[in-house]
């Protein structure tokens, strides 16, 4: 997947028809929850390599909620926490977390989130 906003909305609407299909096709809600996660997981996974500050390798992304149970339905928001370690560098953290953020709403998601 290419990493800017604009192609990552691309694959999850790609992703999201295909799952869709998927599901009128016979597919379980269990199934469809499951690769609506994993397509949720690759395209957080691109966003935070598109950060290029210095702080990227210092935050984890953390899937809460029924993200991150595996348990994503078709129009949940997607439930993230931005954490870092203790005595870390607050200010440079806090813009690493809005960055990282606004490429998720760039993208089209609709995010509930903790820093």
């Amino acid at each position: 997947m290419s990493v800017d906003p604009q192609s990552v909305r691309q694959f999850l609407v790609r992703r999201h028809a295909e799952i869709a299909e998927a599901h009128r096709g016979g597919a379980d809600g269990f199934a469809t929850c499951s690769a609506l996660t994993a397509a949720m997981d690759e395209a957080i996974r691109s966003i935070h390599e598109m950060s290029t500050d210095g702080l990227r390798d210092e935050v984890a992304i953390l899937a809460l909620g029924g993200y991150g149970r595996g348990e994503l339905c078709p129009h949940s928001d997607v439930d993230v926490m931005v954490l870092c370690p203790a005595g870390a560098n607050r200010e440079g953290v806090s813009q690493t977390a809005k960055s990282f953020l606004h490429l998720l709403w760039d993208a089209g998601m609709t995010v509930g989130h903790s820093v």
